[in-house]
């Protein structure tokens, strides 16, 4: 992994993290709405394992926010 990946990925998993505490939500609160375990948001959230673009999407939906990549 390079240094922008490990950047991005410590970056997004901070701003999930601070958006769901914000917003009064455990983990477990989440994984259950999302029907993935606990331990799965924890990795999201800790940037570490894999992360599906279809989890991340479900994530940000589930917190009233949106997903915008760009190809430059």
């Amino acid at each position: 992994m390079n240094d922008l990946t490990k950047f991005i990925e410590e970056e997004l998993g901070a701003l999930l993290r601070a958006t769901r505490e914000d917003q009064g939500l455990t983990r477990k609160q989440v994984a259950e709405k999302l029907g993935v375990s606990e331990q799965e948001i924890e990795m999201l959230e800790k940037h570490s394992g894999k992360v599906t673009l279809g989890l991340l999407q479900k994530y940000a939906n589930l917190l009233g926010k949106k997903i915008q990549l760009k190809f430059l």
